[in-house]
């Protein structure tokens, strides 16, 4: 491969990763009263003994209180705060059959050897196997003294006063690359409106 064409292809991948970006569907459920001068009070967000031993999932957490932090929330401390919140996340990987355009070479160069002829190529298209994931991330928010209250060992539960549900689908399946720019689209515009879903498009 000669420098020019190195320096075109380097170009190329230069601007498709600048242009690569995350398409999430959010929705919100929320009985959240209006956002007062001071906000709408402290939240804790738990995480189980368990969790706090991954690096990767205090990025995360990290992540979430940045974003109740951006929407009018103080941070609080259990046993002190007006809310609690847990968030969870996954990933779901699937196999997706599809009919693929693409140019077949008959003979001669390719247009990064040198010289594209439309003559050597003829139009065609193959069946292959793309993987597809579904990458998600959900967060329930409680009351503090609704959470105490509620007798754990009878089977009661809270009602969520919040329920926020984001959900990104493309061929990226590592988490922890998509995860980070998921939880900034979830909180864009939160609480958001009560039962409707919003596309967010944000750079990855």
């Amino acid at each position: 491969m000669n420098k020019l064409v190195q320096v075109s292809v380097l170009g190329f991948a230069v601007v498709v990763a600048g242009c690569a970006s995350l398409e999430t569907d959010v929705r919100n459920y929320t009985t959240l009263p209006p956002k007062t001068a001071d906000g709408y009070g402290s939240v804790f967000v738990y995480t189980s003994p368990e969790e706090k031993s991954s690096l990767a999932h205090a990025e995360y957490l990290r992540k979430v209180k940045a974003g109740f932090a951006k929407n009018g929330f103080k941070e609080g401390a259990p046993g002190n705060t007006d809310f609690v919140a847990f968030f969870h996340y996954d990933i779901e990987q699937s196999g997706v059959r599809a009919n693929v355009s693409t140019p077949i070479y008959i003979g001669g160069n390719s247009a990064f050897a040198g010289g594209f002829n439309a003559a050597q190529a003829a139009g065609g298209s193959s069946v292959s196997t793309q993987t597809q994931c579904t990458r998600m991330f959900s967060m329930r928010l409680f009351r503090a003294h609704d959470f105490a209250a509620a007798d754990r060992a009878k089977g009661e539960r809270p009602t969520p006063v919040h329920e926020l549900r984001a959900v990104s689908t493309g061929s990226t399946c590592d988490l922890g690359q998509v995860l980070p720019t998921l939880i900034d689209a979830a909180f864009e515009n939160f609480p958001g409106e009560n039962g409707r879903t919003v596309r967010v498009t944000k750079p990855l």
